[in-house]
């Protein structure tokens, strides 16, 4: 095998890897914003979610890999909660009472300054038209938070995922009207948040 058709190949495997890694079409939802105000609970409403094990995360670069709740906590900095939800998953001999690990008030305020949203293309099969279809949330750890001033990637949430919340307590209170509220999943879907590109 030449050199140049070998050279060609490797191009052409990173190409194709590169491309399936990244086939997501991403926006940010400044939540400071007036018409995303609404959209601010979506964070700590998925974090709570994702505390009392209703619903799976997975790290910001890889969406196949689930994140435990407790290497999450771990990550933004609440040790000793991490080593609490470590007890809760391996409980002791005595089976101790399982106690529930919140996120610490200041990291849940410090995530409801913007999310990334990922939407992919994909084939209508009734119209045969493309359409572009959410995928998932990934929430941003504001860098006004950190010692750096860099933000950081928090837990991805996925739709599907997303759509399995039945609680009235996983809800958006419309901000016009009090007496109308959305599951999250059908406030993403009606697009009521306005994306920065």
């Amino acid at each position: 095998m030449s050199t140049k058709l070998f050279i060609s190949l490797m191009a052409c495997l990173v190409t194709i890897t590169t491309f399936g890694q990244s086939d997501f079409i991403t926006s940010r939802v400044y939540l400071t914003e007036k018409q995303n105000k609404p959209a601010a609970v979506i964070p700590k409403i998925l974090l709570e979610a994702y505390s009392k094990g209703d619903i799976e995360a997975y790290y910001p670069r890889d969406l196949e890999q689930r994140v435990s709740y407790a290497q999450f906590l771990n990550h933004f900095g609440m040790e000793a909660k991490a080593y609490q939800q470590i007890s809760n998953d391996s409980p002791a001999w005595f089976c101790g009472q399982r106690q529930e690990v919140d996120v610490d008030l200041s990291v849940t305020q410090c995530m409801q300054y913007a999310f990334e949203i990922g939407e992919r293309s994909v084939r209508n099969n009734i119209t045969y038209q493309q359409e572009i279809k959410l995928a998932y949330i990934k929430i941003i750890y504001s860098g006004e938070c950190t010692a750096s001033g860099v933000e950081k990637e928090g837990p991805v949430f996925r739709l599907g995922d997303i759509r399995k919340l039945k609680s009235n307590k996983y809800k958006i209170v419309n901000a016009q009207n009090s007496s109308v509220s959305y599951k999250v999943a059908d406030y993403l879907d009606l697009r009521l948040f306005r994306v920065v590109k």
